[in-house]
């Protein structure tokens, strides 16, 4: 497989895409996606072990120096990022101000769907579609790519977004539910409690032979249970 092919199985597959980045500084990153029953989605990102890799120290804490700056903006690219894809409600938290630092941000979207169609139409190369099938309390989230080598998108805020929240050091995203559970799934591991989804390695997907691929995730609404005070 190619690796253009390899980079768009990536994201169809939640993966990490390999971008370049904009800056010098390398970090470790983690995706953690908490659903709720009707499909809007909590997009949290935990970049950890920051820190620049210039060739000079003044440069080193010069880019270091800016980062911070813009965390405690919250103008750093994740957030950035976020409200590029439409999200509300995007939160900076600094976790470690100790070198190498640690931060996090989270966004709320009112539908994973909707989402993840933005991130694909940002791609080169295919066309997809991200959809929700609600069936009384059952909700099926499907995408169904097919690669069309002539399709070319033109360059745009959501594509640049779409480079910022991925990147080759990342973990691939790790889906949550709540007040749910995940029953069914194509292309996901559902683990035993049923509420938590990890995507499968895709990576290996014969784009050559099978250019389409569909992945699905189920999930079954619960009320969410509110604690009472003692009397």
């Amino acid at each position: 497989m190619t690796n253009r092919a390899a980079r768009l199985a990536a994201l169809v597959a939640f993966l990490a895409v390999a971008v370049v980045s904009a800056g010098c500084l390398v970090k470790e990153t983690s995706h953690t996606l908490c659903l709720e029953p009707d499909g809007s989605v909590r997009w949290a990102v935990l970049e950890r072990n920051i820190h620049a890799t210039a060739d000079t120290p003044a440069d080193r804490q010069r880019e270091e120096d800016e980062f911070m700056a813009s965390t405690a903006a919250g103008e750093h690219p994740m957030a950035l990022a976020f409200r590029a894809l439409g999200a509300s409600d995007v939160r900076t938290q600094l976790v470690s101000a100790e070198w190498p630092f640690a931060v996090r941000t989270e966004a709320r979207f009112p539908d994973i769907a909707r989402l993840w169609q933005q991130c694909l139409d940002s791609v080169d190369g295919l066309r997809a579609q991200s959809t929700l099938e609600v069936n009384g309390n059952r909700t099926t989230w499907r995408v169904t790519v097919d690669l069309d080598p002539d399709v070319q998108r033109p360059d745009s805020d959501v594509t640049q977004a779409i480079e910022s929240l991925f990147d080759d050091n990342g973990d691939a995203p790790v889906f949550f539910i709540r007040h749910g559970q995940f029953v069914d799934a194509v292309g996901f591991e559902i683990s035993d409690d049923g509420r938590v989804a990890k995507p499968k390695d895709l990576g290996d997907h014969d784009w050559n032979n099978d250019p389409r691929l569909v992945l699905s995730l189920t999930w079954i609404g619960t009320e969410a249970v509110t604690s009472r005070s003692p009397r």
